[in-house]
């Protein structure tokens, strides 16, 4: 797109494109938001977060955009806690632990397998559906109602100087719609829902809430 190949484009979040930026020395624009992946916590030993035991081990994927929002997740989670201030933090940046965690970093594609020997593990969606796995097994979804989980939210990018265009504006009118954001909802598995501004709201399933619903029906 840099090149002047494509008009806009609509696959990275806020963080990926800062860093693409940075890299390439570029200046595209995020021009509309899209959806969000939430972030998802895995267990194959726990259905609940509070059942995580004390100087547990938690796998987080060890590349900068996907540890930093782990680590948001389990701060979120009250599992850890953060230093003040810090936007893409690592394992160095965890300044407490009420259960007294281990963190440990791996490769993005490692972690579903870790569950093997972890306590738990933040696992990509990508990961999760590959392996056939419902993603809605996940023991904790941190969603995008906070501001620290803005900057994964997707984004519709483009050239600085096409960013006000008519055609840049009617692209993102288009996508954000209620029709759109009711069809991402509907057909992503909670994978990914709707998430800008006025999107229809989806509802956020865990294998905690799954197994209440669940236990509710039967009786």
């Amino acid at each position: 797109m840099k090149q002047g190949n494509i008009d806009a484009n609509a696959f990275q979040h806020y963080a990926f494109l800062a860093d693409w930026n940075k890299a390439h020395k570029s200046n595209l624009q995020p021009v509309g938001e899209t959806v969000l992946g939430p972030g998802r916590l895995y267990s194959d030993k726990y259905k609940s977060v509070k059942d995580i035991p004390d100087g547990g081990t938690v796998a987080v994927a060890n590349d900068p955009t996907n540890e930093a929002r782990a680590l948001f997740l389990l701060q979120a989670a009250g599992l850890i806690k953060i230093k003040a201030g810090v936007t893409s933090p690592t394992v160095k940046d965890i300044v407490s632990s009420a259960k007294h965690l281990h963190v440990k970093e791996l490769a993005a594609d490692q972690t579903l397998a870790s569950l093997k020997s972890v306590d738990a593990a933040v696992i990509s969606a990508t990961f999760v559906e590959a392996a056939g796995r419902n993603p809605n097994s996940a023991i904790y979804v941190w969603n995008a109602n906070n501001k620290q989980s803005h900057q994964w939210v997707n984004i519709i990018a483009a050239r600085h100087d096409d960013a006000k265009k008519w055609y840049i504006k009617a692209l993102v009118k288009s996508y954000q719609t209620k029709e759109v954001g009711q069809y991402i909802n509907d057909h992503n598995n909670g994978t990914e829902i709707a998430a800008w501004q006025g999107a229809p709201k989806a509802k956020i399933v865990t294998a905690d809430t799954a197994s209440s619903a669940s236990t509710a029906s039967s009786k």
